[in-house]
């Protein structure tokens, strides 16, 4: 849901904008590889006779490895398929438009974003206190400066240039994958097929099946994501200057650096 709203104001010299929105964003994320198994086939060595992959022998390349059904790599994921990043946005402005001389006007603005994200199923890892937690910024004011100047009475062009600094939101999969990755519901287990003791267990291909193992066959890696303390969103400023007749832009020039 996107709520929005301005107010103007008009003087003898000023014009007054004061305006804000609120941006309310519920997320469904379903990502079955968190859950099931993948087979891959990259080059692998093999017993020429009976294409079972060998430590020392003759390597195959991908294709061949797939029609013979001698996949390299194993890898299972343990844990949800689901998340909720739900995030809320919200931003205010306030500009005025001075008018210094009949040709001459210039703009002076400041705007303010805050993103919030939901902590709802948040889970930190007392092995890494930085888990399960999200990034909170309430510092993100912009300055803004313009400038217009008229060039003649009858269909006038006007110079104009513009100077600010911009935010960029977040992407929710950060937050998705700090959710899904706390290294307490989420583990992965990872076989290479070209090795002695991961062969032993390696899985048939083809499985049928979701998962080949279940979470207590094997010791598997828990994966940890966390989002640092000092993380904010990126910041960019922008500066553009053009000239333009009532009807078309006739030079315009840009130029943006974080």
């Amino acid at each position: 849901m996107h709520v929005a709203e301005t107010f103007s104001l008009e003087g003898h010299r000023h014009s007054w904008k004061f305006g804000g929105d609120a941006l309310f964003t519920t997320i469904y994320n379903f990502f079955p590889s968190l859950f099931g198994g993948e087979y891959i086939f990259r080059d692998i060595k093999v017993n020429p006779s009976t294409f079972e992959p060998m430590l020392a022998g003759m390597e195959i390349t991908p294709l061949r490895a797939y029609t013979h059904q001698a996949a390299r790599y194993y890898i299972q994921n343990f844990g949800s398929t689901e998340s909720h990043p739900d995030t809320n946005e919200y931003s205010g402005f306030a500009q005025d438009t001075i008018r210094i001389t009949t040709r001459l006007a210039m703009s002076l603005g400041v705007r303010s974003d805050l993103q919030t994200f939901s902590t709802k199923g948040l889970v930190t890892n007392p092995l890494w206190p930085a888990s399960g937690k999200v990034p909170f910024d309430t510092n993100n004011f912009g300055p803004r400066v313009g400038l217009a100047y008229s060039l003649g009475e009858h269909r006038p062009l006007v110079i104009r240039a513009g100077y600010g600094l911009f935010y960029t939101r977040i992407p929710h999969l950060y937050t998705s994958t700090v959710a899904t990755d706390n290294g307490i519901s989420s583990a992965n287990l990872f076989l290479d097929n070209s090795k002695f003791y991961p062969r032993q267990v390696f899985p048939t291909y083809p499985n049928r099946t979701w998962q080949a193992f279940s979470p207590a066959t094997f010791p598997h890696l828990h994966p940890i994501s966390a989002v640092p303390k000092s993380s904010r969103p990126a910041s960019t400023w922008s500066a553009r200057s053009w000239i333009a007749s009532p009807r078309e832009c006739l030079i315009c020039t840009s130029m943006a650096w974080t």
